[in-house]
């Protein structure tokens, strides 16, 4: 039983409702005559003009082959310029180009008798035309629901309200679930390939609180055939203005589809609609990945749908699409492109035309039909090179893509991914090192399985550069570069991006393991963080780690310059204690700092510090601002701290710790100074640029304006008298 006991809360001419115990006999009474009339009335044409069908397929069996050998014909074009489908019901003017599904018609859980088999669409200036066959029995149903935009659209069709009377639940609601991603604005449905209007059936908007509205004024719509395991087909033609509101071809617009056959509603003998059983999709276009339930009134989670491109008007095809080139070398080109749909039994292939002109187009290769891309090798350089594609139908063309251009010219580019960033919440930088003449470039970037962003890069001359901030935790970052030439040529590093990727490990402790005593120490920490020593500077060989400190979780006696950056080196003893790490020979140590570290600051004037307990004892270094490093030597690790020191050197004041350094000023929380004696105090950018002043010794997270600033690192100075003390918090939502 597949709700074949009633209909739909059916209407006559004048939109007089059937009552519920009548509904079942005047539906079904209206469906079986109205279809067995309609298929007399086509079998008698048919028979009256299939002798003359006959007698013209025997001729043209018997002298096409005569043909062939006199007048060889070329391979043609099926181009359509202007299209204007008549809307009768009959699908035998569509063309195979339009054909975006054929399903199976043997694939049903019903049977034969309820499938649906065909899936038909095309478009001109005016407005979009579906056409569809099928064929159900039991009082199944035929539906089609369409998406035209992420921000409406339902997500539960067992909600849906009748129209005109949003206190009713609709009779035509089913039990189908739709994901984030497909959520349609429009329903069109049938009973048995039945369309009969003044019973409920066409098209309805379908909106995001439920109700639905009849939208048959607006378009126009017929069906051919149906009724109980009768063959139909039904067409429509749906203007631009009813699907997005505004008349003309929507350029770059994207429609989502699925058509289906579902079950209909049972009444189950009650008054109260909310008791009602109503079926879901049993077989669909697109096939599903998920398996339909096993009763016909549960409800089914739709997982599966067809993506339809609006790129041109001059171009209706759905098949193939956006054909992309990309260039692998200076001589070969990679094509890639997309399929229209899962299934595609009557395609026969694909053909590859070349051009050096945008004008003169060669047949260059015939693919199968299950390829979405074909490398072409030993191509000109230095020369512009034209393709587009066509899908083959037996001896037809059908379906021309898009025309991408590609010039073959590669520029020198490289960039040394680094592997592992062991600074958390700071700026990772990027830079490609290319030839001159480089037009844009893009950094294409996402962390872990969040979704991928995208970042214009600086260019200076061969030099292409773009910052990233990190986020707070240990996380996994894939990225890779696009870059285009003057002439529009698009390449990628890695070659074979976005297949390819580079990938950095962002985390928090970083360890480099130096593995011989007899040879000179080079260790790269990440981010120009290094220790080069001479040979036999280690007494055995040893894991050595490295950790960027907060400033605000460094708690020193004094100092006479404010801090930049604290970093902690050290080994771990048997018992994975920290454990600090004596040379033998001094070593060289590399330390890395920011450029929001040192806002306001004189880059000539940072040095090296070690921490020893609270202790600073000065090293020094060697600045070079150009590469944000300073370089000195010591005898053993522990805590270092970059710190700058200023001119006429003062007594630090005496912060004894910070509270709350990270905090989120939505919940109430302010970021708290521990220090006795506070007169006033600062909040800066990371721009250098003053937010806020106060004398009290807390921050709420509030600019001069009292608004709460966005989320991200700042600067605060505190000051008593002469003293003073920097450091950094970090607000979040």
């Amino acid at each position: 039983m597949r709700g074949q006991r009633t209909e739909w809360q059916s209407t006559s001419a004048q939109g007089q409702k059937c009552t519920r115990a009548q509904e079942h006999k005047c539906t079904r009474h209206k469906s079986e005559v109205g279809g067995q009339r309609k298929t007399s009335h086509l079998s008698s044409l048919i028979s009256h003009l299939y002798p003359l069908f006959t007698i013209r397929y025997l001729l043209f069996a018997i002298l096409y082959p005569l043909f062939s050998i006199l007048y060889p014909l070329p391979l043609r074009s099926a181009t359509f310029p202007s299209r204007n489908i008549t809307i009768d019901g009959v699908l035998s003017e569509w063309h195979e180009d339009e054909l975006v599904y054929d399903d199976s018609q043997n694939d049903s859980p019903w049977g034969v008798q309820n499938e649906i088999h065909k899936l038909y669409m095309t478009w001109d200036a005016s407005a979009l035309y579906i056409g569809v066959s099928g064929v159900q029995k039991d009082g199944n149903n035929l539906l089609v629901y369409i998406d035209t935009s992420p921000l409406s659209g339902i997500t539960d069709a067992s909600l849906l309200r009748e129209p005109g009377n949003a206190a009713n639940l609709w009779w035509w609601r089913r039990g189908n679930k739709f994901p984030q991603n497909f959520r349609p604005d429009f329903q069109w449905h049938m009973y048995q390939m039945g369309l009969r209007l003044n019973e409920g059936h066409g098209l309805f908007k379908l909106n995001p609180d439920n109700t639905t509205q009849n939208l048959n004024d607006y378009v126009v719509q017929i069906a051919t055939g149906g009724g109980t395991g009768i063959l139909g087909s039904a067409e429509i033609k749906i203007p631009w203005g009813v699907l997005y509101g505004a008349a003309g071809f929507p350029v770059g617009q994207e429609i989502k589809i699925i058509a289906m056959v579902t079950g209909g509603m049972d009444t189950r003998g009650t008054a109260d609609p909310s008791d009602d059983l109503f079926g879901s999709a049993r077989d669909t276009i697109p096939d599903q990945h998920g398996k339909f339930p096993g009763v016909w009134y549960e409800s089914f989670p739709v997982d599966n749908w067809l993506n339809i491109d609006l790129t041109t008007l001059a171009d209706r095809s759905t098949i193939p699409r956006k054909l992309k080139a990309a260039s692998l070398s200076e001589s070969q080109v990679k094509l890639t492109w997309h399929h229209r749909g899962v299934v595609e039994r009557n395609l026969a292939g694909f053909n590859i035309y070349h051009s050096t002109n945008n004008v003169n187009f060669v047949l260059y290769k015939s693919v199968m039909p299950s390829a979405t891309s074909y490398i072409i090798p030993e191509l000109s350089s230095n020369t512009t090179h034209y393709f587009h594609i066509r899908a083959i139908y037996g001896g037809l063309e059908a379906g021309k893509s898009e025309t991408v251009k590609v010039f073959l010219t590669r520029p020198l580019m490289s960039h040394s991914p680094i592997e592992v960033f062991g600074f958390p919440s700071r700026n990772l930088e990027f830079k490609v090192d290319a030839q001159a003449g480089i037009s844009s470039a893009k950094l294409y970037y996402r962390f872990g399985n969040e979704s991928e962003r995208i970042q214009n890069m600086t260019i200076n001359g061969g030099t292409l550069s773009t910052s990233v901030l990190m986020p707070p935790s240990e996380v996994d970052l894939y990225y890779y570069f696009e870059i285009k030439n003057p002439v529009g040529a698009v390449h990628y590093l890695p070659y074979n991006a976005p297949t390819d990727v580079y990938s950095t490990k962002i985390r928090s402790v970083v360890s480099s393991y130096a593995s011989r005593v007899d040879a000179p120490l080079k260790l790269d920490f990440s981010g120009d963080v290094k220790i080069n020593s001479p040979a036999y500077s280690l007494l055995s060989p040893t894991t050595i780690y490295m950790g960027v400190l907060e400033i605000a979780d460094v708690s020193i006696e004094s100092s006479a310059a404010p801090p930049v950056i604290f970093y902690e080196l050290y080994t771990l003893n048997k018992r994975g204690d920290k454990v600090g790490l004596i040379f033998a020979h001094p070593v060289s140590i590399t330390l890395r700092y920011f450029d929001e570290d040192i806002v306001g600051y004189d880059e000539s004037k940072l040095a090296i510090y070690r921490i020893d307990g609270k202790n600073l004892t000065r090293i020094g270094g060697t600045v070079n601002a150009s590469e944000n490093t300073i370089t000195a030597t010591v005898s053993h690790l522990s805590k270092f701290g970059i710190f700058h020191e200023l001119t006429s050197p003062t007594a630090v004041s005496e912060l004894r710790r910070v509270i709350r350094p990270v905090f989120n000023p939505g919940k109430n929380e302010v970021v708290e100074f521990d220090a006795p004696g506070i007169v006033s105090f600062k909040i800066f950018d990371l721009n250098g640029q003053e937010i806020f002043s106060s004398e009290r010794n807390f921050w709420d997270g509030r600019n001069s304006a009292g608004v709460i600033v966005m989320p991200g690192i700042y600067v605060y100075r505190l000051e008593i008298g002469t003293r003073k003390i920097y450091g950094s918090c970090v607000v979040v939502r």
